[in-house]
């Protein structure tokens, strides 16, 4: 999952944002189950509802996480964007696994392709110590 932040006002350069995370089979994902079983199928009708977002990267450590610049994953894929991807994983159960795979209707998976890197360079942080 990736959550898209648009910087206000920025009409050239970097006007994209992206904070990543992966999942694996675990617990349930709080996160998750705030809309999990309402959100609407693949062609089906949006749906609007309040989410709690710090529940997404609550109990992760926000110091470990890829940077690298990079495109939109969607056409026009424009080379916009600031990506952070967090390593450490959030947990996911089978449930909420099933119903994802079920709502989106993807066979092979719901991802781009991994790209060549095209001379980028991906850097990592790790937590401050003093």
């Amino acid at each position: 999952m990736h959550c898209v932040h648009t910087k206000d006002g920025a009409t050239s350069g970097r006007t994209h944002g992206v904070l990543g995370f992966s999942w694996m089979v675990g617990a349930e994902d709080a996160f998750l189950a705030q809309f999990i079983n309402t959100a609407p199928g693949h062609g089906e009708a949006a749906v609007t509802a309040s989410v709690d977002m710090a529940l997404a990267y609550a109990g992760l450590n926000l110091a470990q996480y890829w940077q690298y610049d990079g495109g939109l994953t969607t056409p026009p894929c424009s080379e916009i964007v600031d990506w952070h991807v967090l390593i450490e994983k959030r947990t996911v159960t089978q449930a909420q696994l099933d119903v994802i795979m079920g709502t989106t209707h993807v066979t092979g998976g719901n991802f781009r392709l991994p790209q060549p890197l095209n001379g980028r360079i991906v850097t990592g942080c790790e937590a401050f110590t003093t």
